[in-house]
């Protein structure tokens, strides 16, 4: 039965050996292009996932802590709550951590439409790390500590550092750091967009 098929029927149907062998390797090449912008979005995707997955544990953690320091024993040494305000300070570390590269990665690689939901995204963590410090918690842990002595030069330095950060905060409204991360990020896209078109007009600004 093959054999009576006609070889120029196959050669229509199919092309020549040259032509089919050009066309796999446009074919691969077309792959490789798109696999390698699924990849790129799969780790992007990724890390948000993690990033999203960290934020929540931490923020669960600090309402725990928060929750457990409104019912403990306000009996407690200078040291400890120097120690429990050090953990506090780490965790705002891993906060800006996240920020810094949330804004690292909008100066070099963001979609150019993504600018509202990362300005979103940066201000909920600055949020964040602005309820640590304004906690009344902070501030019962800063007075007891304040109280102690014989600190290290780091201990005193990082207490003088507190006491400084907690006193501005408290005289700012709850929500001013995360109005205020949306709007630098905000503020970021459009100047890189008036720079680009050598218009540098920011009339957004009225109805930011």
């Amino acid at each position: 039965m093959l054999n009576s098929v006609d070889p120029q029927i196959v050669l229509d149907i199919f092309g020549s050996t040259e032509k089919r062998r050009k066309k796999l390797i446009f074919m691969d090449f077309n792959f490789f292009f798109r696999w390698d912008g699924v990849r790129y979005s799969l780790l992007l995707m990724g890390s948000i996932l993690a990033m999203v997955i960290f934020v929540a544990t931490l923020d669960a953690s600090c309402q725990m802590q928060g929750s457990l320091g409104q019912n403990s024993v306000p009996d407690i040494s200078p040291r400890e709550a120097y120690n429990r305000l050090l953990n506090t300070s780490v965790e705002m570390a891993y906060l800006d951590t996240m920020i810094y590269l949330s804004e690292w990665d909008q100066d070099i690689s963001m979609p150019v439409n993504a600018t509202k939901y990362r300005s979103k995204a940066q201000s909920y963590l600055e949020d964040l790390k602005n309820k640590k410090v304004i906690d009344p918690e902070f501030g019962r842990l800063l007075s007891i500590a304040n109280n102690g002595s014989n600190w290290s030069t780091n201990e005193a330095a990082n207490l003088r550092l507190w006491n400084r950060d907690y006193s501005k905060r408290i005289k700012l409204p709850p929500d001013f750091a995360a109005r205020e991360s949306e709007m630098t990020s905000l503020a970021q896209a459009a100047w890189e967009d008036a720079r680009e078109k050598d218009n540098y007009s920011i009339t957004w600004l009225s109805s930011a």
